[in-house]
């Protein structure tokens, strides 16, 4: 087995408190000979850790075959140290294929990852596509986004080759591999900002909120994980978003009037009183003149009410949700101040919807 060690500045990667990397977090990259964890083996594990003011940076690369358990025991022996672990792409392919190559060398008496908070930054990219600017969530996509930029860039083809030449003896220079490692290594710590996008990390408590103003607009300010990345924005059918430094804005775009509230249960226990434009219960219609009252139905089964209305997310679960008509595909829910002044558990629902959180 081939162990090459490196430090590099952590100035390099303005690490600072707010960036909220320690010496507990293992950046982890791996390298395969194909995707089937039944048939290719790691070729090559990369870590990064902070120490002080520098990052330790292993790379361990297989000389053939039989050196994957010695790589998977000196793995082992980091993971104990940390508490987190980062990767890019970890939960479809890194996890499960360590995991299974562990288990075929070891046995699965001791698994490999135990007790760690393990961050997926492709999946937190993923997770909040709508609202970002990506064509998709690939390596190169997310480097070309960020701006990060590769001296010695290799699909994975050219890599895998670039071993094999190297494992045959053909090739006694690893120095293509470590390039490529670095590069790895360097290009996850670097995108460890996109944490920001994981808005499961933030705390909806400290939410600042203002207005409604004259014209219907709720302003919220919310602090990511730690700073965005780079600023960028963008609008749904729900409100407007921007990312920028230590704050995500959102903004919503109240409607104001008079909307609907269909009512649940059979409309045959509905009756629909055209006077007051609203549905009611049969138990209390029959206190009210025949000629004022008519039976419900599925058009006029609903109550109205006069107001302030925030669009609602597809993903909100709400009960008293109101419409326009009955064929309307946008639903709102009814703005109350107090609950709004408040931070209530229901606004509190309400912003994790536009989050998809």
């Amino acid at each position: 087995m081939y162990r090459h060690f490196l430090q590099i500045p952590a100035s390099d990667y303005t690490v600072t408190s707010e960036s909220r990397i320690d010496e507990n977090t293992l950046f982890l990259n791996i390298e395969t000979t194909g995707l089937s964890y039944r048939n290719a083996f790691i070729f090559m594990i990369g870590t990064a850790r902070l120490s002080g003011d520098h990052f330790e940076v292993t790379c361990l690369l297989a000389e053939n075959r039989r050196d994957e358990p010695d790589m998977l025991n000196d793995l082992k022996q980091a993971l104990k140290e940390v508490r987190s672990l980062v990767t890019f792409g970890g939960r479809l392919f890194s996890y499960r294929f360590l995991t299974e190559r562990w288990d075929n060398s070891h046995g699965e008496d001791e698994p490999l990852f135990e007790n760690l908070e393990m961050t997926d930054i492709q999946q937190i990219l993923n997770n909040c596509r709508s609202i970002l600017p990506l064509e998709d969530v690939k390596k190169r996509t997310v480097e070309a986004w960020l701006g990060i930029h590769r001296d010695h860039p290799m699909t994975g083809k050219e890599l895998i080759n670039t071993y094999m030449h190297w494992e045959s003896g053909k090739d006694t220079d690893p120095e293509k591999l470590i390039s490529h490692h670095l590069e790895d290594m360097a290009s996850l710590i670097r995108m460890y900002p996109c944490l920001s996008y994981d808005f499961k990390r933030i705390d909806l408590h400290k939410a600042i909120i203002q207005g409604p103003d004259d014209q219907g607009t709720i302003n919220i300010m919310l602090p990511p994980f730690v700073p965005f990345p780079k600023a960028t924005d963008c609008r749904n059918a729900c409100a407007y978003y921007k990312m920028e430094g230590p704050v995500l804005h959102i903004q919503i775009s109240c409607r104001e009037g008079k909307l609907r509230y269909y009512l649940p249960g059979p409309v045959k226990d509905y009756d629909y009183l055209p006077l007051e434009d609203q549905a009611v219960h049969k138990s209390v219609s029959r206190f009210v003149d025949k000629a004022h009252r008519r039976p419900a139905t599925k058009e006029t089964c609903y109550t109205t009410a006069y107001g302030l209305f925030l669009p609602i997310p597809e993903n909100h679960a709400e009960d008293l949700l109101f419409k326009e008509d009955l064929s309307s595909k946008e639903r709102y829910l009814l703005y109350d101040e107090r609950e709004w002044k408040e931070t209530a558990p229901k606004v509190l629902s309400y912003i994790q919807s536009l989050l998809n959180i």
